[in-house]
């Protein structure tokens, strides 16, 4: 069962490096999540389990998100079972971070403004 941690970052940086993120986006909500695997640690029946999921290269910038409040998601491959991502926001925003089961997964709730 992974665990994570989230807080806001006025310096968002990748991790390992300590190099700069910076998407545009007015504020970074930094998700780190323990627990997770490497996909050279996978056998091929967990493979085959992913439903074709891909591993997506370190790094990776999303940017084509159906949401009003975030701009960004930057991805980082997981070392040392930890994966890295920086959410980029139009502005701080109340959020809510939640563990769920079969499958396992988290689940990261960013409150819009009461009239959207």
């Amino acid at each position: 069962t992974p665990s994570y941690m989230a807080q806001y970052t006025d310096d968002p940086g990748e991790p390992g490096s300590g190099q700069p993120i910076d998407t545009g986006d007015s504020a970074y909500l930094e998700v780190i999540v323990s627990g997770t695997a490497a996909p050279e640690t996978l056998d091929e029946d967990d493979l085959r389990n992913t439903d074709d999921a891909e591993m997506l290269e370190h790094g990776t910038q999303i940017t084509d998100l159906e949401t009003e409040a975030t701009g960004t998601v930057v991805s980082f491959a997981p070392w040392e079972a930890t994966s890295n991502y920086i959410i980029g926001l139009d502005e701080q925003r109340p959020y809510a971070v939640t563990l769920l089961e079969d499958p396992v997964r988290i689940i990261i709730d960013i409150q819009l403004d009461d009239e959207e």
